[in-house]
């Protein structure tokens, strides 16, 4: 995933996940200046250096798309170095503020390569979710047509139905040991008749005993077995 689309998925997404994403960032970063630049490490790790407040970033389109919102989405450095008294406290906050973005890029785009979706995809999925984002704002977003973005969604949504039809396989067969073969099911058949495909009772109530009483008697939910 490039820098713009991740600046756009930031954007968009969910605060809870912009937060995650951006203390994952700086987390990574944290830990490779503890190495490599410890005496930096040192200053923006101390609770009164005022590190916090002197890097920060916003996202800005570079223009407007064919149904006229935003497209081009980047990050920009939002710095403050008179926060940090050093002398070399712009140079500080100009390292961390890239690196702290190449981080964050880099972890948005290994959610994205973890899944089944293209960075575009990916890009569609939260733009299709989020209740701010309409097909023409997020086609310009994207760079593509409205058309284009509808086949997009399309295709977010068969690959999210094929992720919960093989998770549905494998809980299907994560049983225990003696689930595999020792556990009796059987059914009516007049009950089975009366449910559809996806209800199918697996276990019910095999016959009422009480005189003049059938199965048929009975609402399906009565005669199912509960595990």
């Amino acid at each position: 995933m490039d820098s713009n689309l991740a600046a756009y998925v930031t954007d968009i997404a969910p605060r809870k996940k912009q937060v995650e994403w951006n203390q994952k960032g700086i987390h990574r970063v944290l830990k490779k200046w503890s190495r490599t630049h410890s005496e930096w490490y040192e200053v923006v790790t101390s609770e009164d250096s005022g590190a916090g407040a002197a890097v920060g970033y916003n996202i800005y389109p570079n223009q407007q798309g064919k149904y006229g919102y935003d497209t081009g989405h980047h990050f920009t450095p939002n710095l403050d170095p008179q926060f940090i008294e050093r002398e070399d406290s712009e140079e500080l906050c100009v390292w961390f503020y890239n690196a702290w973005m190449r981080e964050i890029v880099g972890i948005i785009s290994e959610e994205q390569e973890r899944s089944l979706f293209s960075p575009k995809e990916f890009a569609t999925l939260l733009a299709h979710r989020s209740p701010y984002q309409s097909e023409q704002r997020a086609a310009d977003a994207l760079a593509v047509t409205v058309g284009t973005y509808r086949g997009k969604v399309g295709r977010v949504k068969e690959k999210i139905e094929i992720a919960e039809a093989t998770l549905a396989i494998d809980s299907a067969v994560d049983l225990d040991r003696d689930k595999w073969t020792d556990v009796s099911y059987s059914a009516a058949l007049s009950v089975i008749d009366r449910v559809s495909e996806d209800r199918l009772p697996i276990e019910t109530v095999q016959r009422i005993s009480m005189s003049g009483m059938t199965l048929d008697d009975f609402p399906v939910d009565e005669l199912i077995r509960n595990e």
